[in-house]
């Protein structure tokens, strides 16, 4: 009922600096996008969803043996920065480009009230445990909520402190009722 997205981290322009194994992480991240379709009404929305956060900026993964993460000075990486964000933006605007494949969700909400009262937390993946982080912030840029608007554009950051980088984050969209939107992973190793 859901599809889980995954951060592609970006292979630098420079074919002679780095193969296939190595790359480096240029924010923002883009982790994917879902289409979604509410039933009963059939009315459907797209989430997108990216990592904006600089503290990454320029980190080259090498996923050779166990991997690593090194700062752009050669530096070990060994956790995330303190603080993650992502932007999530919920629209009905591409209504024409949504792909025939859609997650279908029984919610009754309309989609532009559920755009507007979306929720979010991080799952902290390292082996077979994890835990939940929630949001230490929430903001919605753009057009004011109060506003009828067939888009909404999230600003979602998190305290990932002492998480480390071999940690898999999944940011999860949850609707108003509490039902599983999506899934949009990042991983760098």
């Amino acid at each position: 009922m859901l599809v889980a997205c995954s951060a592609t981290l970006v292979r630098s322009a420079d074919p002679q600096a780095e193969d296939s194994s190595h790359w480096t992480v240029r924010s923002p991240v883009p982790l994917g996008m879902i289409a979604v379709e509410l039933l009963p009404s059939h009315k459907s929305f797209m989430l997108f969803a990216s990592a904006v956060t600089p503290g990454m900026n320029g980190y080259r993964v090498t996923r050779v043996g166990r991997g690593s993460v090194l700062q752009p000075d050669g530096t070990p990486v060994h956790f995330f920065p303190n603080d993650i964000e992502f932007r999530v933006t919920a629209t009905t605007m591409n209504e024409g480009m949504l792909p025939l494949d859609r997650d279908q969700v029984h919610e009754s909400t309309e989609p532009e009230e559920m755009l507007s009262h979306l929720r979010f937390h991080l799952k902290v993946y390292r082996g077979l445990h994890h835990s939940i982080i929630k949001p230490a912030s929430v903001r919605m840029v753009g057009v004011p909520e109060k506003e009828p608007f067939p888009e909404r554009v999230y600003q979602v950051s998190f305290d990932t402190r002492n998480t480390p980088v071999e940690a898999r984050c999944v940011l999860e969209v949850i609707s108003p009722k509490g039902e599983l939107l999506a899934r949009f992973h990042l991983e760098l190793l």
